[in-house]
């Protein structure tokens, strides 16, 4: 008679499967959220690194962008 009380590998190989599939099931539900706070952590470290990034181009008017010749792409 075959002793049946240890897991074999195919038992293991589905365990695997299903805790692959929890997980990815979850990043795909939470990514967005992921991604923003990547984006957001990215913008601060680069900042941080290279300084604030020129205005010029963002499609605001500000009062900085408004004088001399700062740059007028924005304010027309």
């Amino acid at each position: 008679m075959k002793n049946t009380s240890g897991q074999t590998a195919i038992e293991y190989l589905l365990l695997l499967a299903a805790v692959v599939a929890v997980t990815l099931i979850a990043l795909n539900s939470n990514m967005g959220g992921m991604q923003e706070a990547g984006n957001i952590y990215f913008e601060r470290t680069s900042e941080g690194l290279l300084g604030k990034p020129s205005p010029c181009g963002d499609g605001l008017c500000t009062e900085f962008e408004k004088t001399a010749d700062k740059c007028m792409l924005d304010c027309g």
